[in-house]
């Protein structure tokens, strides 16, 4: 049943949930809204029937703490914890709540204690792991991860199983680049050109991005790369000719450039079918692959270890018999803000500020084709691919980073936000994503192309404190 709460009086809602069964529903839609005053008048008028339902009682508890009543919400859900010591919902909540209360001590312990409770929850081990991380404290974070892994493994959730794998390979990233200075990105010097990776396809889509594609496909091809599949989605800059000047240039590279004509924002699907194209094509033309490397026209991969090249991060995982090999971004800025930036400029030079790994980093994935993966959106991970942790291979610990020109001139923050808002605009199904493009895009309509001036120097200055 859903029940709407904004727009009808106290009375009239409480005739719509007088069955005992829509009670707790309409108290989580309720608390969800942030409605706390009809949620606490909703549980209060049934406080008896909900007496034993713990989960009403931790939204009442919720409720508490939200209108400020931190002892009685504490108080609470130390009764429900006590009337039901085998239940993990409790020792959760109240982990949560001392942790927005910044007790740590008290936050570890609950949710030790709900870990003891339900080993093979892992919400208990995600909040642990979170605190360790907000404390930089990596290595405690991977070991509980770890802890999480080895109980969850086969007995929750696919996608809540996933979301431990996708910690600890932030949490591994995190711990190896920790003895770099502020876990800052130092690039070693451009390494000369390296033969050919084998088996190994650069799969690119692009729209109105001819400032840089070029310098970044050049870039994935001295690092070895020599098969490129690339979708131009309907460019109406010079993204075409600088592909087409790419392929020139390199002719010892196959580069195909596929025509998308679709503008929605269907980025997953899309990767998918490129990279089953790919490995059709290139298996047919007698040069198959066994990796696919999705790399935006605005990524490129660079060691920051002298000694690393990507081929050896690529054996290291044929010889594990990895499936995916997990890379993190650095983002780069100008030192100033640029109005438009030219694909004759030199990449490196015009964006020298380098963002430092920190807590909040953002994962790119490679993976093997010979499975059932799925790209999810913005191949920040791969579904259905890493079964264990040893299925990943973590490129921060061989010295690769993947550098990300997000924010390039006021011209390109512009353009990548309408098209953005655009995309999403003509596709089906994704209301919740994008919700940058769609802030910016509003943000944009209210103060005009100012925004786009500001937006660029707030990315410059974030990237120069490091807070991005």
């Amino acid at each position: 049943m859903q029940v709407s709460i904004g727009r009808i009086g106290f009375s009239t809602f409480l005739g719509q949930v007088s069955n005992m069964s829509d009670v707790v529903p309409a108290l989580q839609a309720a608390v969800a809204k942030a409605d706390y005053d009809t949620a606490h008048r909703l549980y209060e008028s049934h406080a008896t029937d909900l007496d034993g339902n713990i989960v009403a009682r931790n939204l009442h508890a919720e409720t508490l703490f939200a209108q400020g009543d931190t002892e009685a919400a504490l108080s609470l859900l130390h009764e429900t914890q006590a009337r039901s010591p085998s239940d993990v919902r409790a020792p959760l909540e109240l982990g949560k709540m001392y942790l927005r209360l910044h007790d740590k001590a008290s936050a570890l312990g609950w949710f030790e204690r709900a870990a003891a409770v339900a080993p093979a929850n892992m919400w208990s081990y995600y909040h642990i792991a979170q605190i360790h991380r907000r404390h930089g404290d990596f290595a405690a974070e991977v070991d509980i991860l770890r802890r999480g892994e080895r109980h969850c493994h086969g007995r929750v959730l696919a996608a809540e199983y996933q979301t431990i794998l996708k910690e600890l390979a932030s949490a591994r990233t995190l711990l190896a680049v920790q003895r770099l200075s502020g876990y800052e990105i130092r690039l070693a010097p451009p390494a000369a050109e390296a033969p050919e990776l084998p088996g190994c396809v650069h799969v690119t889509m692009a729209k109105d991005e001819g400032d840089v594609i070029y310098a970044c496909l050049a870039a994935s091809y001295r690092q070895g790369f020599r098969k490129f599949m690339i979708a131009d989605n309907g460019s109406t800059d010079n993204t075409a000719d600088e592909i087409r000047r790419f392929a020139a240039d390199h002719p010892s590279a196959i580069t195909f450039i596929v025509s998308d004509p679709v503008v929605g924002y269907y980025q997953d699907v899309k990767t998918m079918a490129l990279v089953d194209y790919a490995a059709r094509v290139f298996a047919g033309i007698g040069s198959p692959i066994r990796w696919a490397f999705p790399i935006d026209a605005d990524e490129e991969l660079q060691a920051f270890d002298s000694e690393a090249s990507l081929r050896q991060i690529v054996n290291h995982a044929d010889r594990q018999d990895a499936k995916m090999i997990v890379f993190a971004w650095s983002h780069a800025a100008s030192v100033t803000a640029l109005q438009r930036f030219e694909p004759e400029q030199d990449l490196h030079r015009s964006f020298p500020c380098r963002s430092r790994f920190g807590p909040g980093l953002v994962r790119k994935c490679a993976f093997r084709i010979d499975g059932v993966a799925m790209v999810e959106m913005g191949a920040h991970f791969i579904r259905d691919c890493a079964d264990r942790e040893a299925d990943m291979v973590i490129a921060a610990e061989h010295g690769f980073a993947m550098i990300h020109y997000a924010v390039r001139s006021v011209e390109q923050a512009k353009r990548k936000t309408v098209n953005g808002y655009n995309a999403l605009k003509a596709a089906t199904g994704m209301e919740g994503m994008g919700s940058h493009w769609r802030s910016d895009y509003e943000k944009f309509v209210a103060l005009g192309d100012v925004f786009f001036q500001q937006k660029v120097e707030a990315y410059i200055d974030r990237v120069k404190r490091h807070a991005i």
